[in-house]
Parts: C-alpha cells; structure tokens; sequence
C-alpha cells in the first residue's frame, strides 16, 4: 500500500517546483537558523532554546531509531519511484526532516507569542 501512495504522489510532481521543494524539505537548518536568529533577542531566548533542545533531542532519537529499523529508501525498493534531489544517505525510517519539522512545531507550540503562527 505505502508503495501505491508513493507512486501516486509521484504524479503530482511538477518538475518546476523541484528546486523549491528541495529546499523546503530541509527543516533541520531552516529551524536550527530560525532558533539562532532568536538567540539574539533576550526576549526570545527561551524559546530558541527549547527549539534548539527539541531539536537535539530529535535528531538523537532519529538516529538511534534508524540504526534499529535499518528500513530501506523507498527509491531503491519500489520499481518506477524516481527520486528527486541528490542521494541520500542512511535509512528512511523515520523522517529526520518530518521529525525536525515537527520538534519546531511542539517547540513553539506553548511560546504565546507572534512567532507561532509562522511557524
């Protein structure tokens, strides 16, 4: 089934959007440059620690769980799946980049102030 999903967002690929959505994918740096921006304001310095800390604490568990599962890219496993990008590496499972987006996102969930609603 997972291999279906895939193939089918694959036709919704617009080759013109590569290099944006390339971009966008990477969350680590977007949010690791996003949390040191904050570090210059005193007034949100807490915040951009608990970012920074969610952040490091999920790319720990990430890792850990990666070595565990040892689960293939998907590209390399589902016949007619192209990848988009360079090649990358180590396993799939989980997402470093989803598990970033959502350390930002709980990070800054409780931070009640104007910088949620960007993030």
């Amino acid at each position: 089934m997972n291999a279906q999903i895939l193939l089918w967002f694959q036709t919704l690929r617009q080759p013109s959007l590569n290099d944006l959505v390339l971009c966008f994918t990477n969350t680590i740096w977007i949010a690791t440059a996003f949390a040191a921006v904050l570090l210059c304001f005193r007034k949100t310095r807490s915040l951009a620690l608990r970012v920074l800390l969610g952040l490091a604490l999920t790319m720990v568990c990430s890792t850990f769980l990666k070595a565990l599962f040892q689960e293939p890219r998907p590209f390399l496993t589902i016949p007619g799946l192209q990848r988009v990008g360079p090649i990358p590496g180590g396993s799939s499972f989980p997402s470093s980049h989803t598990a970033a987006a959502f350390a930002l996102f709980w990070g800054t969930l409780f931070a009640k102030n104007r910088w949620w609603p960007l993030v």
